[in-house]
């Protein structure tokens, strides 16, 4: 008996680690743009969408959040912490939520740490927080991520911060061109376990510790006291390489990646457009001598992902497993695809029309949900 030219081709592919088309996703809240989410250690979800906040209880169906009005604002992005406290990112700025209080955050009072050189701090002064399109906490800072910029708030000192810089740099090039250009705007935003800042910028990865002067585009130092600096080179993830760079736009040429994570330990990770998942290198101690760092540790490989249509939106990676959701190009479907890491083969679950914004492991570990511009999916 022969087979037929289809049932032939089909086997190729996969033997190929061609993606398996796969129909398992549940909907929630169709039709209704969801920005972000967290979940509880519970397993509740909170989620942040454009009709307001929404809980989705294990084994429930999603309800909006009763309450103060505010609650109901469009909002973009969420962020939770241990204590319980909750953060959500508006046009208007933030809101703050407890169990007892919803407070809308329009304008803060900035905190300006001395320079160098022992000069003092100015007073605070009064800054209004645009569109906050990025959330993240850790046990010291919630770090939030705008349209032009990165403001930090102190959760022990109730201190806010904001990066100066990329506003500097918007206004001279808004003179120049005629319109603002949000030099600084930021699709995403992770803390690390050491309280640095990871931060995904329009043209650069970006590193920082919020309440200190200097942050790095292209690298970033390691100090400790009777030690030799470490400087690790972050060169690999920029946009635009330098002025008169010999490096093409080949294996050596520089990229921003497409998208920042954090994996099971807590540590940042970013993925390339060839999918190598990387995370920064050990930093050697006790060195006599300067070091430098120019390339990160990689801690898994996803050959499938340089196939994709387009680059990820956002990716997760957890027990092995890398998940990353991508947008549809030229009349496609979007898709979220799920494989081992280092492994050929790779299952796509179609999220039709809808836009990905996020996607997270469940609690579980056993699904990923994923934030879309039609609903929440489970897959």
């Amino acid at each position: 008996m022969s087979l037929s030219p289809v049932f032939v081709l089909v086997i190729m592919l996969v033997a190929a680690g061609a993606a398996v088309a796969a129909p398992g996703v549940d909907w929630y809240l169709e039709g209704v743009d969801v920005h972000d989410l967290v979940q509880d250690e519970g397993g509740t979800l909170w989620l942040a969408t454009a009709n307001g906040l929404y809980e989705l209880p294990p084994g429930g169906t999603p309800s909006p959040v009763g309450g103060a009005e505010a609650l109901r604002r469009p909002m973009y992005s969420i962020a939770r912490e241990r204590n319980g406290r909750m953060w959500l990112g508006t046009d208007e700025g933030l809101i703050m939520r407890t169990a007892e209080v919803v407070k809308p955050i329009p304008r803060i009072k900035v905190s300006h740490p001395g320079g160098h050189g022992g000069a003092v701090a100015a007073p605070p002064t009064e800054y209004t927080l645009p569109a906050v399109v990025a959330l993240a906490a850790s046990d010291r800072w919630l770090v939030a991520g705008t349209a032009t910029s990165i403001v930090a708030i102190d959760l022990v000192t109730g201190k806010w911060m904001v990066d100066e810089t990329y506003l500097a740099w918007g206004r001279f090039l808004g003179c120049l061109l005629g319109e603002p250009r949000a030099i600084g705007q930021c699709g995403d935003v992770r803390v690390d376990a050491r309280g640095r800042v990871w931060s995904l910028l329009q043209g650069a990865l970006v590193v920082f510790s919020p309440g200190q002067k200097d942050h790095w585009q292209t690298g970033y130092g390691v100090f400790e006291e009777g030690e030799r600096p470490v400087s690790v080179s972050l060169n690999c993830f920029l946009d635009v390489l330098p002025h008169n760079s010999p490096l093409g736009d080949g294996e050596d040429g520089h990229e921003r990646p497409p998208a920042i994570t954090t994996d099971d330990t807590g540590e940042t990770v970013v993925i390339t457009r060839n999918g190598r998942v990387l995370r920064e290198p050990p930093i050697p101690r006790g060195s006599q001598e300067p070091v430098i760092i120019e390339s990160f540790t990689e801690v898994a490989t996803a050959a499938w992902v340089a196939g994709l249509p387009a680059p990820p939106a956002a990716f997760a990676l957890s027990g092995g497993r890398l998940a990353v959701v991508v947008p549809g190009v030229d009349g496609g479907h979007s898709a979220a695809y799920v494989g081992q890491a280092g492994a050929e083969q790779v299952t796509e679950y179609s999220l039709g029309e809808a836009a990905p914004h996020r996607i997270y492991p469940h609690v579980s570990g056993e699904s990923w949900w994923v934030a879309t511009s039609q609903g929440l999916a489970q897959i």
